[in-house]
């Protein structure tokens, strides 16, 4: 009895001690986790003050009803009265303060600040006021063609949110989202981060052109481009301005800002490469796919992706359906991440089929998923290979802009499709990585 009582102590131990475990990897508690910095919010508060007048001038002041009081120092002959009022001064107190780090639950609390101070300055919480001002921090996401689809950009609430903000002390909201983006280049140049829409970036908080990266809560080995995600979250967002060239294809538009937009870059550079003898076994390169795909050489990195599938998920699971604040929206999405690292996945698929370009019946989810990927690069899957099938004109619609050097706003022929070969390749490679990750 006595040895069974042993055993069963053991056993709860190393039950606990595995919970434990567990619970420390959802939290990303890893050597990648790095303290940012401190954000405070202070407010305004009255500090009373001596104010210490002539004697000349007591019942000037009395007449004018200030209440003018006496100090006595000194005794015997060194004994001195002094005349002095007491003013109200404000001054900034402290409310509150908060360790920043590269980790989602510092993200969303910062985003909540930043809602914050878009109530303040706009008297409600303009969304895209929200999205537009993370994602204006890197400049690659203010260009022209950005504007088409993601919507253009109010500068002056920006400005105005960052000068509000100058009144804190602790590392400042346009600080923070800068920590993401390179603000120099290896040669000392002016790099990603925005320095003429949200000013210069204090001293102790640049990171010249090594950016902090934003850990995976469902595995924290893994990364996350934060200012891509909102980028595309921006851009996926029902209530963004459209594009005038993809007036009836916003679905279409949500996917080119997003993932389908780096699978097409990565088929451009790719197909750069066979033709220019690069590489020069293509058989050889298949089986490389998952190392050569979303290592970032083709413009096409794991960070990117994970960026492309939350912002597809949180956008159209809750940011297009309900009047939460962006905030609560992440929050109730990594919620769930954070404990089932599959939800991403599944979740992707989901929101792939809400909107079917091409709707396939009696044929499973995963079937139909496979399908409305191969759509969109003018591509069909027969058994285990690849064919072309024109769904879109390749020459023409805009769509395919990418891939084919252009860029989103230009309507035209121009450029070269990548062949059917490369398109199918990269496209087996994103489906076998959801699928594999399902």
């Amino acid at each position: 009895m006595k040895k069974k009582k042993i055993f069963l102590f053991i056993l709860i131990i190393c039950l606990i001690n595995l919970l434990f475990v567990k619970n420390n990897g959802v939290k990303a508690d890893n050597d990648n986790l790095k303290t940012i910095g401190t954000y405070t919010l202070s407010v305004p508060v009255k500090v009373p003050k001596k104010v210490y007048v002539k004697e000349q001038l007591v019942d000037y002041l009395k007449e004018s009803g200030i209440y003018v009081r006496t100090e006595t120092t000194g005794k015997f002959f060194w004994k001195k009265t002094k005349y002095f009022y007491i003013a109200n001064k404000y001054a900034k107190e402290i409310v509150y303060s908060r360790e920043i780090k590269n980790d989602v639950d510092s993200m969303i609390f910062m985003v909540k600040e930043l809602e914050k101070r878009v109530v303040e300055i706009n008297g409600n919480l303009d969304k895209n006021l929200v999205l537009g001002y993370i994602r204006s921090i890197n400049v690659k996401y203010t260009d022209f063609q950005w504007k088409m689809i993601a919507g253009s950009l109010d500068e002056d609430s920006i400005r105005k949110i960052n000068e509000k903000e100058k009144e804190e002390i602790g590392i400042r909201i346009h600080e923070y989202f800068g920590q993401f983006v390179k603000e120099i280049d290896k040669n000392g140049n002016s790099a990603d981060y925005n320095k003429n829409l949200h000013g210069e970036i204090r001293e102790c908080f640049r990171v010249g052109c090594n950016p902090v990266k934003l850990i995976d809560p469902s595995n924290s080995n893994k990364n996350i481009d934060l200012i891509h995600m909102f980028g595309s979250i921006d851009g996926i967002y029902y209530n963004t301005s459209h594009n005038p060239f993809l007036i009836g294809k916003h679905r279409m538009e949500r996917d080119i800002i997003s993932w389908n937009g780096d699978l097409q870059t990565a088929c451009k550079n790719i197909y750069g490469d066979l033709k220019n003898n690069n590489i020069i076994d293509f058989d050889s390169f298949e089986n490389q796919k998952m190392k050569l795909m979303f290592n970032g050489d083709y413009g096409c990195s794991e960070d990117d992706i994970l960026a492309d599938l939350d912002a597809m998920n949180v956008t159209k699971m809750h940011i297009d359906h309900d009047d939460m604040p962006i905030s609560d929206s992440l929050y109730s999405y990594y919620w769930i991440l954070a404990n089932n690292p599959k939800f991403r996945y599944r979740t992707f698929i989901k929101t792939i089929l809400i909107d079917e370009e091409y709707p396939v019946k009696d044929k499973s989810e995963i079937a139909r998923f496979e399908f409305e990927i191969c759509c969109q690069f003018n591509i069909i899957k027969v058994k285990n290979d690849y064919f072309g099938f024109n769904y879109y004109d390749e020459n023409i619609d805009v769509i395919f802009s990418l891939m084919r050097g252009g860029d989103y706003t230009k309507v035209k022929f121009f450029g070269e499709m990548p062949s059917i070969s490369v398109r199918g390749f990269v496209v087996k490679s994103f489906i076998e990585y959801i699928e594999d990750n399902l």
